[in-house]
């Protein structure tokens, strides 16, 4: 009868409720976690390194009135990202000038504004924005009533990689209408070649790269198919070939009113003259099936 004493005082120190508790407190991190992800949070920082690319303040203020700035796209008449400002401006139904520079014989004032020695360039009254893809996004930005960007970020960031993409295409093309070297001119025309196989992958139903609504992933391949227009009266390339939607989409292109009128009538004219000047292999260039 003893015992019964005994377990009861072996069993108090068992009892671990209060140490479990103390135990656990520390471990609840709340706090702890919301106050290490405050610093994570960079808006203000985001905004103000953006500030400088917005060049006029008051295109911020007005974003649905462009028009109440001069703009003035500095051009080259064959500078395919040139093309790509102009259709852009042209489908947003956006006003604008402009003056064509000779990039061989590049004038004093050009230079002195252009800090690549490139075009494009797009003077918003007394402000100059250059590179072709923040000149597209700019006016992107300040005509939002008319997109050519889709609104969800992800679709965005697809359409700017395809965006990217074409001016890799556009990079190869360089090497194919100026290279004397059968091997260079090889090996730029097979990379083209897979490329418009790749892209014909990616593209839908049509008529345009996302279906019916013309985008500004169209307005960097319509200059890049101009190209062909007038390779194709010199040679078969054959970069073309086993690509259906690729062809179907460049037809549409062809036919679209601002890609058109992005260049002068003499287009033609002036790339022959230009590889002419080249002495480009391109204009000896004969294949009767390339691989």
């Amino acid at each position: 009868m003893n015992r019964t004493p005994q377990s009861v005082t072996s069993l108090q120190p068992v009892a671990p409720p209060p140490e479990s508790v103390t135990s656990l407190q520390p471990v609840a991190p709340p706090p702890q976690s919301v106050t290490s992800l405050q610093p994570v949070a960079p808006p203000p920082e985001s905004v103000t390194s953006l500030q400088p690319v917005t060049p006029p303040p008051q295109s911020v203020a007005q974003p649905l009135r462009p028009i109440a700035h001069r703009l003035v796209l500095v051009s080259e008449h064959l500078c395919p990202y040139v093309q790509r400002v102009a259709i852009v401006l042209a489908e947003k139904g956006i006003p604008f000038e402009r003056v064509f520079v000779d990039l061989s014989n590049k004038p004093a004032w050009f230079t002195d504004i252009s800090p690549l020695g490139k075009t494009p360039l797009l003077r918003v009254d007394d402000h100059v924005i250059f590179e072709s893809a923040v000149i597209c996004e700019y006016v992107e930005d300040i005509s939002p009533e008319h997109p050519l960007h889709p609104r969800d970020p992800l679709a965005r960031a697809n359409r700017r990689a395809w965006m990217a993409f074409g001016s890799e295409v556009l990079n190869d093309i360089a090497g194919l209408e100026t290279t004397t070297d059968p091997s260079v001119f090889e090996r730029k025309r097979s990379a083209i070649a897979t490329k418009f196989r790749r892209m014909e992958r990616a593209l839908g139903p049509g008529p345009y790269f996302a279906g019916d609504d013309f985008s500004l992933v169209d307005a960097v391949f319509g200059p890049v198919f101009r190209y062909f227009d007038v390779f194709d009266s010199i040679a078969d390339t054959g970069v073309f070939r086993e690509v259906p939607r690729v062809n179907e989409w460049r037809a549409a292109l062809k036919e679209r009113p601002s890609v058109r009128a992005a260049v002068g009538a003499d287009y033609p004219e002036r790339l022959r003259a230009f590889l002419a000047r080249k002495n480009a292999y391109l204009l000896s260039y004969s294949a009767e099936s390339p691989s």
